[in-house]
């Protein structure tokens, strides 16, 4: 789940621990649906890992370009 959002950059919450900065992933975003049009690709790369509670992560990402 995204928690904030710029023209450069996602800050999303994730119970997943194997992210890392400098690590590149295809993210999908805005994400509504499978086949949704307004879904878009970007090339990103992770800029910050947090430790959270609950066994949550916040990745912070800055989006490269489209895919």
């Amino acid at each position: 789940m995204s928690m904030n959002v710029s023209k450069k950059g996602i800050y999303f919450h994730s119970h997943r621990a194997g992210y890392y900065k400098g690590m590149r992933l295809l993210l999908t975003f805005p994400y509504t649906f499978v086949n949704d049009p307004t879904n878009c690709e970007y090339l990103a790369e992770v800029l910050r890992v947090e430790k959270l509670s609950n066994n949550r992560f916040g990745i912070a990402v800055h989006l490269i370009m489209t895919v």
